[in-house]
Protein backbone atom coordinates (compact mmCIF):
# COMPACT_ATOMS: atom_id res chain seq x y z
CA UNK A 1 0.00 0.00 0.00
CA UNK A 2 1.32 3.63 -0.91
CA UNK A 3 2.35 5.34 2.27
CA UNK A 4 1.43 8.83 0.85
CA UNK A 5 -0.99 9.09 -2.21
CA UNK A 6 -2.15 11.85 -3.96
CA UNK A 7 -5.13 11.90 -6.09
CA UNK A 8 -6.70 14.58 -8.58
CA UNK A 9 -5.74 17.25 -5.91
CA UNK A 10 -6.14 20.71 -6.61
CA UNK A 11 -5.26 23.89 -4.61
CA UNK A 12 -6.71 27.45 -5.26
CA UNK A 13 -6.20 29.89 -3.04
CA UNK A 14 -9.14 32.95 -2.28
CA UNK A 15 -7.67 35.31 -5.16
CA UNK A 16 -7.95 32.68 -7.88
CA UNK A 17 -4.77 31.94 -7.99
CA UNK A 18 -3.90 28.17 -8.62
CA UNK A 19 -1.07 26.71 -6.81
CA UNK A 20 -1.85 23.13 -7.82
CA UNK A 21 -3.94 21.89 -10.40
CA UNK A 22 -4.89 17.45 -10.58
CA UNK A 23 -1.73 16.18 -9.62
CA UNK A 24 -1.42 12.63 -8.72
CA UNK A 25 1.30 10.48 -7.33
CA UNK A 26 2.00 7.88 -4.90
CA UNK A 27 5.14 7.65 -2.67
CA UNK A 28 5.72 4.09 -1.01
CA UNK A 29 6.81 4.01 2.27
CA UNK A 30 10.99 4.42 2.44
CA UNK A 31 10.95 6.47 -0.90
CA UNK A 32 13.46 9.22 -1.31
CA UNK A 33 11.57 11.89 -3.71
CA UNK A 34 12.53 15.63 -4.73
CA UNK A 35 10.25 17.74 -5.34
CA UNK A 36 11.55 20.17 -8.50
CA UNK A 37 10.38 23.25 -10.43
CA UNK A 38 10.52 26.90 -10.20
CA UNK A 39 9.65 29.42 -7.53
CA UNK A 40 5.68 29.33 -7.35
CA UNK A 41 5.84 25.62 -9.08
CA UNK A 42 3.35 24.45 -6.53
CA UNK A 43 6.35 22.52 -3.85
CA UNK A 44 5.77 23.92 -1.04
CA UNK A 45 2.50 23.38 -1.48
CA UNK A 46 2.44 19.83 -1.66
CA UNK A 47 4.45 19.63 1.62
CA UNK A 48 1.48 21.61 2.96
CA UNK A 49 -1.35 19.39 2.03
CA UNK A 50 0.71 16.48 3.00
CA UNK A 51 1.25 17.51 6.59
CA UNK A 52 -2.54 18.84 6.68
CA UNK A 53 -1.65 22.65 6.82
CA UNK A 54 -3.73 23.10 4.02
CA UNK A 55 -6.68 21.30 2.56
CA UNK A 56 -7.19 20.50 -0.99
CA UNK A 57 -9.44 22.76 -2.83
CA UNK A 58 -10.45 19.08 -4.86
CA UNK A 59 -9.45 16.25 -5.12
CA UNK A 60 -7.76 13.68 -2.00
CA UNK A 61 -4.65 12.78 -0.20
CA UNK A 62 -4.46 9.92 1.66
CA UNK A 63 -2.22 8.32 4.34
CA UNK A 64 -2.37 4.59 4.51
CA UNK A 65 -5.57 4.36 2.81
CA UNK A 66 -7.00 7.00 5.40
CA UNK A 67 -8.59 9.80 3.41
CA UNK A 68 -6.81 13.08 5.13
CA UNK A 69 -10.09 15.13 4.52
CA UNK A 70 -12.49 13.26 6.14
CA UNK A 71 -10.11 13.59 9.99
CA UNK A 72 -11.57 15.10 12.52
CA UNK A 73 -10.15 18.71 13.60
CA UNK A 74 -9.36 17.24 16.45
CA UNK A 75 -7.00 13.64 15.23
CA UNK A 76 -5.28 16.18 13.16
CA UNK A 77 -2.19 16.84 15.73
CA UNK A 78 -1.75 13.31 16.34
CA UNK A 79 -1.49 12.75 12.21
CA UNK A 80 0.98 15.38 12.17
CA UNK A 81 3.05 13.29 14.72
CA UNK A 82 3.41 11.42 11.93
CA UNK A 83 6.31 13.59 10.25
CA UNK A 84 8.89 15.61 10.94
CA UNK A 85 9.00 19.11 9.12
CA UNK A 86 12.14 21.00 8.53
CA UNK A 87 11.11 24.61 7.15
CA UNK A 88 12.95 27.50 6.84
CA UNK A 89 9.98 29.73 7.56
CA UNK A 90 9.64 27.95 11.38
CA UNK A 91 13.27 28.27 12.28
CA UNK A 92 15.30 27.80 15.45
CA UNK A 93 14.48 29.79 18.39
CA UNK A 94 17.43 31.90 18.96
CA UNK A 95 16.83 32.69 22.89
CA UNK A 96 17.23 28.98 23.42
CA UNK A 97 20.28 26.59 22.91
CA UNK A 98 20.09 24.10 20.56
CA UNK A 99 19.16 21.45 22.95
CA UNK A 100 16.06 22.78 24.67
CA UNK A 101 15.14 24.05 20.90
CA UNK A 102 15.33 19.98 19.85
CA UNK A 103 13.03 19.12 23.26
CA UNK A 104 10.06 21.66 22.22
CA UNK A 105 8.29 18.89 19.63
CA UNK A 106 8.67 16.33 22.65
CA UNK A 107 7.52 18.32 25.20
CA UNK A 108 4.10 18.86 22.50
CA UNK A 109 4.27 15.69 22.35
CA UNK A 110 4.03 15.18 26.04
CA UNK A 111 7.93 13.62 26.58
CA UNK A 112 9.39 15.32 29.86
CA UNK A 113 12.05 14.79 31.88
CA UNK A 114 14.77 12.04 31.78
CA UNK A 115 13.15 10.51 28.86
CA UNK A 116 12.61 13.52 26.80
CA UNK A 117 16.44 14.40 26.98
CA UNK A 118 17.33 10.40 26.40
CA UNK A 119 14.93 11.23 23.07
CA UNK A 120 16.83 14.53 22.00
CA UNK A 121 20.34 13.60 22.90
CA UNK A 122 20.05 10.72 20.67
CA UNK A 123 18.60 12.99 17.59
CA UNK A 124 21.46 15.58 18.13
CA UNK A 125 24.22 12.48 18.18
CA UNK A 126 22.54 11.18 14.59
CA UNK A 127 22.59 14.91 12.91
CA UNK A 128 26.15 15.53 14.38
CA UNK A 129 25.57 18.06 16.55
CA UNK A 130 25.58 17.10 20.09
CA UNK A 131 28.69 18.51 20.54
CA UNK A 132 26.86 21.90 20.20
CA UNK A 133 23.55 21.65 21.86
CA UNK A 134 24.44 24.02 24.74
CA UNK A 135 25.33 26.59 21.72
CA UNK A 136 22.75 28.81 20.61
CA UNK A 137 21.50 29.48 17.23
CA UNK A 138 23.43 32.86 16.49
CA UNK A 139 26.93 30.73 17.64
CA UNK A 140 26.37 27.90 15.11
CA UNK A 141 27.90 27.92 11.11
CA UNK A 142 24.85 27.58 8.42
CA UNK A 143 25.58 23.55 8.30
CA UNK A 144 25.14 23.37 12.20
CA UNK A 145 21.99 25.33 11.98
CA UNK A 146 20.53 22.88 9.48
CA UNK A 147 21.81 20.11 11.27
CA UNK A 148 20.23 21.62 14.44
CA UNK A 149 16.95 22.07 12.61
CA UNK A 150 16.74 18.38 11.37
CA UNK A 151 17.48 16.88 14.92
CA UNK A 152 14.53 18.86 15.59
CA UNK A 153 12.24 17.21 13.14
CA UNK A 154 13.24 13.94 13.86
CA UNK A 155 13.33 13.87 17.71
CA UNK A 156 9.89 12.42 17.72
CA UNK A 157 10.59 9.76 15.12
CA UNK A 158 8.86 10.55 12.32
CA UNK A 159 7.23 7.99 9.81
CA UNK A 160 7.95 10.42 7.00
CA UNK A 161 10.37 13.46 6.60
CA UNK A 162 9.40 17.03 5.18
CA UNK A 163 11.97 19.20 3.80
CA UNK A 164 11.48 22.85 2.04
CA UNK A 165 14.84 23.71 0.47
CA UNK A 166 17.01 22.25 3.10
CA UNK A 167 19.89 23.48 1.50
CA UNK A 168 18.86 26.90 0.74
CA UNK A 169 21.84 28.59 2.43
CA UNK A 170 24.23 26.20 2.49
CA UNK A 171 28.02 25.82 0.56
CA UNK A 172 28.89 22.84 -1.69
CA UNK A 173 30.54 20.41 1.02
CA UNK A 174 27.78 21.39 4.17
CA UNK A 175 25.10 20.46 0.89
CA UNK A 176 26.66 17.51 0.22
CA UNK A 177 27.25 16.50 4.16
CA UNK A 178 23.63 17.16 4.80
CA UNK A 179 22.46 14.58 1.53
CA UNK A 180 24.94 12.19 3.01
CA UNK A 181 22.80 12.39 6.55
CA UNK A 182 19.29 12.29 4.78
CA UNK A 183 20.14 9.25 3.10
CA UNK A 184 21.42 7.84 5.97
CA UNK A 185 18.21 8.43 7.71
CA UNK A 186 16.11 6.77 4.50
CA UNK A 187 17.98 4.16 4.95
CA UNK A 188 17.35 3.38 8.35
CA UNK A 189 14.03 3.48 6.69
CA UNK A 190 12.06 6.79 7.08
CA UNK A 191 10.32 8.30 4.05
CA UNK A 192 11.76 10.92 2.41
CA UNK A 193 10.24 13.81 1.06
CA UNK A 194 11.98 17.09 0.38
CA UNK A 195 11.60 20.42 -1.81
CA UNK A 196 14.48 21.63 -3.61
CA UNK A 197 16.27 24.04 -5.86
CA UNK A 198 19.73 22.18 -5.68
CA UNK A 199 19.96 21.35 -9.00
CA UNK A 200 23.72 19.90 -8.42
CA UNK A 201 22.68 17.74 -5.50
CA UNK A 202 19.22 16.39 -6.30
CA UNK A 203 21.14 15.53 -9.98
CA UNK A 204 24.19 13.88 -7.82
CA UNK A 205 21.79 11.98 -5.82
CA UNK A 206 19.97 10.25 -8.03
CA UNK A 207 16.53 9.64 -6.49
CA UNK A 208 13.01 9.87 -7.68
CA UNK A 209 11.95 12.89 -9.02
CA UNK A 210 9.12 14.75 -9.92
CA UNK A 211 9.04 17.70 -11.38
CA UNK A 212 6.60 20.61 -10.84
CA UNK A 213 5.59 23.71 -12.93
CA UNK A 214 2.67 25.99 -12.75
CA UNK A 215 1.29 23.56 -10.59
CA UNK A 216 1.47 20.54 -13.01
CA UNK A 217 3.16 17.59 -12.70
CA UNK A 218 5.18 17.60 -16.07
CA UNK A 219 7.78 14.86 -14.79
CA UNK A 220 8.32 11.69 -12.37
CA UNK A 221 11.60 9.89 -13.07
CA UNK A 222 13.69 7.51 -11.29
CA UNK A 223 17.16 7.82 -10.42
CA UNK A 224 16.79 11.18 -12.27
CA UNK A 225 19.20 14.31 -12.57
CA UNK A 226 17.61 17.53 -12.56
CA UNK A 227 14.91 18.57 -14.99
CA UNK A 228 16.07 21.88 -16.99
CA UNK A 229 14.45 21.10 -19.64
CA UNK A 230 10.70 20.74 -17.60
CA UNK A 231 11.65 23.02 -14.96
CA UNK A 232 12.55 26.17 -17.20
CA UNK A 233 10.02 28.98 -17.97
CA UNK A 234 9.09 27.63 -21.41
CA UNK A 235 7.48 24.44 -19.64
CA UNK A 236 5.97 27.18 -17.63
CA UNK A 237 4.75 29.12 -20.49
CA UNK A 238 3.02 25.80 -22.01
CA UNK A 239 1.33 24.74 -18.95
CA UNK A 240 -0.31 28.23 -18.48
CA UNK A 241 -1.06 28.31 -22.32
CA UNK A 242 -2.74 25.29 -21.93
CA UNK A 243 -5.03 26.32 -19.00
CA UNK A 244 -6.20 29.05 -20.55
CA UNK A 245 -7.29 27.35 -23.40
CA UNK A 246 -8.86 25.22 -21.48
CA UNK A 247 -10.81 28.07 -19.79
CA UNK A 248 -12.13 29.87 -22.88
CA UNK A 249 -13.99 26.88 -24.18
Amino acid sequence: MAELRFVDVGRVYGDGNIALEHVSFDIRQGEFLFLIGRSGAGKSTVLKLASTLERPTYGEVYLDGVALGALPRAKIPFYRRKFGIMDPDVGLLEDRNIFSNVLLPLRAMGYFGRKAKKIAQHACGITGIAHKMDRYPGQLSGGERARAMLARAIAPSPQILLLDEPTANLDGESSWDFMRLLEELNQGGMTVLAASHDHQMVSVMKKRVITLSAGNVVADERRAIYNMRAADILEERRVLHERQKRSIR
